[in-house]
């Protein structure tokens, strides 16, 4: 999750430095702090979202009760932070089965 490296401008940076800690003779406790060297990760890109009917990109019904399956397929972002599908049926079809989601293979 880098929801915390994000800055104002939308951007995602990671800050980094090293340092140390040495005692020597005459100044003991030294505590010492590189540069800071932040890494831009590329921005992920934003997951498709495809819908068929029975397999294909429209169907054709041959009766008015025919029964029929929407499916719906998309990837979650790696770094997403919330992630949600919506499927709407319009209220003159019948939802006549039951809903599925699938995640790395697993129902």
């Amino acid at each position: 999750n880098l929801s915390a490296y994000v800055k104002e401008d939308g951007r995602t940076q990671i800050p980094n430095k090293a340092s140390y800690d040495a005692s020597f003779p005459h100044k003991p406790g030294v505590h010492k702090d590189s540069n800071e060297v932040p890494v831009t990760p590329p921005t992920p890109d934003e997951p498709e979202i495809k819908k068929d009917v029975n397999g294909k990109a429209e169907e054709t019904l041959a009766k008015r009760d025919q029964v029929f399956t929407y499916n719906v397929k998309t990837t979650v972002a790696q770094d997403a932070t919330a992630f949600s599908v919506t499927d709407k049926i319009e209220d003159v079809l019948e939802f006549a089965g039951k809903s599925s989601a699938t995640l790395n293979g697993q129902v």
